[in-house]
């Protein structure tokens, strides 16, 4: 079952300024988000929830909820910030 996914305010505003190559590759990434979020990215560890997704130097900040079936990006962001 597909879950939905979400952007937050930030993660929209970090796609709006980046190139649109990169784009492309972060907006396949969610989409793959879609079918089942919880076996792709990483755990971040003492976060108890929140995964990583590496797409080139850059992070996609994800939570899942099940219950909703659907994934919160919560932050879109370069390597290291």
């Amino acid at each position: 079952m597909r879950h939905t996914v979400y952007l937050s305010g930030e993660a929209v505003k970090a796609l709006d300024r980046i190139d649109w190559l990169l784009e492309n590759r972060i907006r396949e990434k969610l989409r793959k988000l879609e079918n089942k979020p919880e076996i792709q990215g990483e755990k971040i560890k003492r976060m108890n929830g929140l995964r990583l997704q590496r797409v080139g130097d850059w992070h996609i900040l994800y939570t899942v909820y099940e219950k909703k079936r659907s994934v919160y990006v919560l932050a879109i962001r370069p390597i290291g910030q």
